[in-house]
């Protein structure tokens, strides 16, 4: 065999492995795609509906030490519709500061005060479904205080969480 022929023979084998080498990449990718497109999770997720609203009935409030009885409410009410249990907080904030000869209670409840808030911490919960309470803030003013003050904007927060 002379060296042309020999050249020649190995520039088509070397040809040939690389044509080879080419396919089969081809190949193994075209499989691992299918492998991987045909991959799909066996869990299934869904999301339970969550939904609270809270209705106040009145604007403003005026709370006097002045004369009995010494006391003023206002009433709001909290609505859930949602498909599962909640327990609620609520958060009271008004546009003024509370006075500290005033005190608020939530239907009979003290809670927490500052500034021109007022938390108070598990009022209440409600089980799946369509539900409503109806809640009582009352301000409550100290006698020796003799002094009146009107609360305007009054804002009602709820903070919701799930519990089952």
């Amino acid at each position: 065999m002379n060296k042309a022929a020999k050249y020649f023979s190995i520039e088509r084998i070397v040809i040939l492995l690389l044509f080879l080498v080419i396919i089969s990449f081809y190949l193994m990718t075209s499989l691992y795609a299918k492998y991987t497109a045909g991959a799909s999770p066996s869990a299934l997720a869904r999301t339970a509906a969550f939904s609270v609203t809270g209705t106040s009935y009145g604007d403003n409030i005026t709370v006097e030490s002045i004369s009995p009885p010494y006391s003023s409410d206002y009433l709001f009410s909290i609505t859930s519709e949602s498909e599962v249990a909640v327990k609620y907080d609520v958060t009271v904030s008004f546009a003024e500061t509370i006075p500290s000869w005033i005190t608020l209670l939530l239907d009979g409840v003290a809670g927490t005060q500052s500034g021109n808030t007022a938390t108070f911490l598990n009022v209440g919960t409600f089980e799946a479904g369509t539900h409503t309470d109806d809640h009582t803030l009352t301000f409550r003013a100290d006698p020796s205080a003799s002094s009146v003050t009107t609360f305007s904007s009054i804002n009602v927060r709820v903070d919701a969480v799930q519990i089952d």
